[in-house]
């Protein structure tokens, strides 16, 4: 059913599929995509559909369900109390639930679900607790915000890069600036660890954060502050092999973005 918020009536629709079973669980979520499709995710049977907001109609078709195995805990797990998600520019980031911690991203276009970082389990509370009845989450352009029920108050944030530095592929190719940029940057690597090197005019502070290929806040860097020409030293001992971007802001809300490969 819909809610119409102009008459204050609630007006009936189709039925969602009934798939293998028609009991749509707890655990069971919504998302939209803004313009005019509704993701429907069935909890306990993972089963994926779509609804075309403008037909008034089911699509007849299954997406591809979210994964059971998890790469993460090796252990295979149902989507129950606390599944739910958020859509944000072509991407579906959602938690399991059931008592897991496992985290996904699901791409539209592509089709594709990712598994992505767990949920810490260890909280605010001292204690082991993973996502069940009461998890929640909500997706903006810069990160994702998430409770994790299970008699908890634990909230947490998930860093992510904005989506247009962020292709099929993973990492944009190209760095991309907000304004001019501010410096000349050239990420170097060797056996005695990395450096960045770098050519400005007047000084200017920064605060730097690292990104992985998928968008997620891997690593922040303390307040560094550039003049002229020289380099500085990056403690990336941390970070595993693969593709990442170095994100430079200033105290004006100027932006500059470098990517860089590490190989261990």
């Amino acid at each position: 059913m819909r809610y119409n918020t102009v008459t204050g009536i609630w007006e009936g629709l189709p039925d969602a599929p009934a798939g293998s079973k028609p009991k749509w669980d707890r655990g069971s979520w919504l998302v939209y995509d803004g313009e005019n499709t509704i993701y429907a995710h069935k909890a306990k049977y993972h089963e994926f559909w779509t609804f075309d907001v403008r037909a008034g109609q089911w699509g007849t078709v299954k997406l591809p369900n979210m994964p059971f195995a998890s790469s993460k805990t090796g252990k295979n797990k149902k989507s129950k109390d606390g599944g739910s998600a958020g859509y944000y520019d072509g991407f579906i980031y959602a938690l399991k639930g059931g008592n897991t911690c496992e985290f996904y991203l699901y791409d539209v276009g592509a089709q594709v679900w990712t598994e992505l970082d767990t949920m810490p389990q260890l909280g605010s509370t001292g204690k082991r607790k993973r996502v069940n009845g009461g998890g929640d989450i909500v997706v903006g352009r810069n990160g994702c915000w998430a409770l994790k029920g299970n008699k908890t108050f634990e909230f947490w944030r998930y860093g992510i890069l904005p989506q247009e530095l962020i292709s099929r592929q993973g990492v944009t190719e190209k760095s991309a600036t907000s304004g001019e940029m501010f410096l000349k940057l050239t990420p170097v690597f060797s056996g005695r660890g990395a450096k960045l090197q770098y050519t400005g005019n007047s000084p200017i502070a920064v605060q730097g954060k690292i990104y992985d290929q998928t968008g997620r806040l891997v690593y922040m860097l303390p307040r560094l502050v550039f003049a002229g020409a020289g380099e500085t030293k990056l403690d990336l001992t941390t970070l595993r092999s693969g593709v990442y971007i170095l994100r430079l802001k200033t105290e004006s809300g100027l932006e500059q973005y470098c990517k860089f490969v590490v190989n261990r």
